[in-house]
């Protein structure tokens, strides 16, 4: 079984389907909301709180499970989450196709790359 933590505040039911294939099942975390003013101590603890969130989850779904971390949110907490994570969340990314149409952007999703 495929399974995709999407740890974002966009939750996986506004997806396109193209976004969704490929996975068993998608579960949505939605992170903490990070204050401008916000010190690094104070983004480090967030980023500490919701490792024990998406870890909690991988061990929830069990040993058999694929399980991937997919995470578009405050760049501090995320670059703070992969510090942390000391190998122990595997991290997707989309890979996504800009282009400019009639002078309008227009962004396609393209596929997964699953960084292990």
């Amino acid at each position: 079984m495929k399974i995709l933590l999407n740890v974002s505040t966009f939750p996986s039911r506004k997806w396109s389907e193209e976004e969704k294939k490929g996975w068993n099942k998608i579960i949505d975390i939605f992170p903490p909301k990070i204050l401008p003013e916000a010190t690094i101590k104070e983004v480090e603890n967030e980023a500490i709180l919701l490792k024990q969130k998406i870890m909690n989850e991988i061990q929830r779904n069990g040993t058999e499970a694929l399980i991937w971390c997919y995470y578009d949110g405050d760049k501090s907490l995320g670059v703070e989450l992969i510090t942390i994570s000391n190998d122990e969340i595997p991290f997707a990314s989309k890979v996504l196709d800009v282009q400019f149409v009639d002078g309008k952007k227009v962004v396609k999703f393209v596929s997964y790359r699953l960084h292990r």
